[in-house]
């Protein structure tokens, strides 16, 4: 299942990637990601695209791992991935 890249969403436990929609016209940067093996900056295209882990990627582990993107506002609600 494709996770929002403005808004989040889960993942399950062990994946090695994970695939974000992204409907704003524009690519959008995924900044500050802790899930480990996730790369420090990555661009979304609009339409949307997969992000895999950093090889030899370890597979998600369960817990919640927020992070920003490009066009977060100050004092917004930061999406998060949460892996389960």
């Amino acid at each position: 299942m494709a996770i929002d890249v403005l808004n989040g969403g889960t993942l399950a436990v062990g994946s090695t990637s994970v695939t974000f929609t992204n409907n704003t016209g524009r690519t959008v940067y995924v900044n500050g990601c802790t899930l480990s093996g996730f790369p420090a900056k990555v661009p979304v295209p609009n339409g949307g695209g997969t992000v895999i882990f950093s090889p030899p990627g370890p597979p998600a582990a369960t817990g919640t791992y927020p992070y920003t993107t490009s066009l977060s506002k100050p004092r917004e609600i930061t999406p998060a991935i949460k892996v389960q």
